[in-house]
């Protein structure tokens, strides 16, 4: 197979191999690889038109659409650079993010069904869309006499950039920015993570070969295409002339009826986001053309996904990957055993890529099953935050490794097991302990439903804290949880103090809601133990 560098390169090669093949099936709107290619040439062509440049920024705030594609692609072939902005973005939020992207345009769904995007606008401050030139507006011709907030702009309803010819030739390097993502730190602002085209187009090629993309292949997006989780899954679809399926809204039941209906074969995923699918299509039968999905472990346990999932005909794929490095960087085995599937991390889906973990004290590299933090180096890397020297800078090590933040240790097979992010690693009797394997143990309890684990500071020690859901009808007994778990775990690593609570503190990040472990945190140092 011929490589692609880019996947504006192979959507263009299959739109002329092949016209009429199905690319995006969105609700009941479809369209071909030659529409595709088509739209996004006179899309590219009005926005330059319009006024958008090389180099500018193009803010897309919209829930998955087919416009949502065709915009990314043509700000591609423009040189522009696409702004994913969530549309759980409230004013505060939307308003941070055009201002320090200084997005020239917004693209927005003013009828957006699910949150009153037009009422965000409004309450926007002034200052934030200095930049801001063009407002392009779907479904719903928009004036800006209905957006104080944005008066002085220019609005265009998006159906008009598409009346003129198309943008014939581009002249945009493989190596120029495309997209920037927003971090989902909790801490602070969120950072800008900066990928080019060909950051994209070759992990697209490792993300299609390694999911065993090919004739027949039909991918299901049922996450925010502005997150990498949905945005990865479906590019790399793209560029290997799988049909996508797009899911504006994640609804279990209509996702299972959708995923039936087209015959769906592969899924991407967060560990929450598949047991609720599955739990939501109870009676839906088995999925009789489903290959396997690849899940990332953010709240739930792993094992769980694997055993519920093999029951109902699924073939569930333990992966770990984070904005910097896109989605999916590692994969374990397609055709391990369910132990083997379950744990987040695995191999390098490139076969250019490295990982080494290093001490979290000294930086040197640990030898495989001690655990320190993973240190990764691959072509597919970030570019770095945008207009954040300082942050880029110390995110990279002197030999070009990026630092993660986050936990785990090596196999003797070169394979990657996660832990935890780092600040939720915990160091318990001087000994590096996982918090998933505390909270593991707790949940097997008979009355725990979900559990969580944090650290808390005492003096120079650092004490395990559990907070957990009780299921049901169930009643909070400490002393039952704190003998149940000193049968199974080493003693340093049996929990200080239980607490019982109705719900994990969540924020909602570009790929789905997330517990909140810094919250948690807080919560645990204000205990008295």
């Amino acid at each position: 197979m011929k490589t692609l560098p880019t996947v504006l390169t192979a959507i263009d090669a299959l739109a002329q191999a092949n016209p009429d093949a199905r690319a995006i099936l969105c609700g009941d709107r479809a369209l071909s690889y030659g529409g595709l290619s088509e739209r996004s040439r006179r899309l590219a062509y009005g926005l330059s038109k319009l006024g958008v440049e090389p180099g500018d920024r193009v803010a897309i705030w919209l829930a998955n659409r087919l416009e949502w594609i065709e915009t990314a692609l043509a700000c591609g072939r423009l040189g522009a650079i696409v702004v994913c902005a969530n549309t759980r973005f409230r004013a505060l939020d939307l308003g941070d993010i055009l201002e320090r992207s200084a997005a020239k345009a917004l693209l927005f769904w003013p009828g957006f069904p699910e949150a009153k995007h037009l009422d965000v606008l409004s309450n926007v401050e002034p200052r934030q869309v200095k930049s801001l030139k063009y407002v392009v507006t779907i479904d719903d011709d928009v004036g800006a006499s209905r957006l104080a907030s944005l008066s002085g702009k220019t609005f265009v309803a998006y159906e008009r950039l598409l009346e003129q010819k198309y943008l014939r030739r581009s002249t945009v390097a493989p190596q120029d920015p495309w997209v920037l993502f927003t971090t989902s730190g909790t801490t602070q602002r969120p950072k800008f993570v900066m990928h080019s085209h060909t950051s994209v187009g070759g992990h697209a090629q490792d993300f299609a070969r390694a999911h065993l993309f090919g004739h027949g292949t039909v991918l299901c997006v049922p996450h925010p295409v502005s997150g990498v989780l949905g945005f990865t899954p479906t590019f790399s679809a793209l560029a290997a002339g799988a049909p996508v399926v797009l899911i504006s809204k994640f609804d279990g039941a209509f996702i299972a009826a959708q995923m039936l209906k087209h015959r769906v074969t592969n899924l991407s995923t967060i560990d929450q986001g598949l047991l609720t699918l599955l739990n939501d299509a109870a009676g839906e039968p088995i999925f009789p053309d489903f290959r396997f999905a690849m899940f990332g472990a953010l709240n739930a346990q792993p094992e769980d996904c694997i055993r519920i999932a093999d029951a109902r005909g699924f073939r569930c794929v333990g992966s770990y990957g984070m904005t910097e490095v896109h989605a999916g960087f590692t994969l374990q085995r397609v055709d391990g055993s369910p132990k083997e599937r379950a744990p987040g991390g695995g191999f390098a889906i490139s076969p250019k890529a490295r990982m080494r973990i290093v001490d979290i004290a000294t930086r040197q590299a640990l030898p495989a099953g001690q655990i320190g933090e993973l240190e990764i180096s691959t072509p597919n890397i970030m570019l770095g935050y945008f207009r954040n020297e300082e942050a880029t800078r110390a995110a990279f090590t002197e030999d070009g490794f990026l630092r993660t933040g986050d936990s785990g240790f090596l196999l003797p097979d070169g394979s990657f097991r996660f832990i935890a992010r780092l600040g939720d690693t915990l160091r318990l009797s001087g000994f590096l302990v996982s918090p998933v394997e505390i909270s593991s143990c707790v949940e097997t309890h008979p009355s725990v439903l979900r559990c969580e684990v944090a650290g808390r500071k005492q003096e120079a020690a650092m004490k395990a804290i559990a907070f957990v859901i009780l299921k049901e009808g169930a009643s909070f007994d400490p002393t039952s949880l704190t003998d149940f778990c000193r049968a199974r775990l080493a003693a340093y690593k049996v929990p200080a103090k239980f607490v019982a609570i109705e719900a994990f503190p969540t924020t909602e990040g570009p790929n789905g809601p997330k517990v909140q472990r810094a919250k948690l945190r807080e919560m645990a140092q204000e205990l008295s133990v």
